[in-house]
């Protein structure tokens, strides 16, 4: 496989997976329900401060 082609993707369980993703797509984050849980996909070009958002929001969630 190219390296160049590689990317992140994080899947967690979590309760209310769906109600959750809504809130969170809400406030523009891109993530999907998958499997009683929550696809996440960063990438290089997401810094740690919008990582860190990210589990803000979750966490409010």
């Amino acid at each position: 496989e190219e390296r160049e082609h590689r990317s992140g993707i994080v899947n967690f369980k979590i309760d209310r997976a769906s109600e959750r993703v809504e809130k969170l797509s809400e406030k523009n984050f891109v993530v999907s329900a998958r499997s009683h849980g929550i696809r996440v996909s960063p990438h290089f070009y997401n810094t740690t401060e919008e990582i860190n958002s990210f589990i803000e929001a979750l966490k409010e969630t």
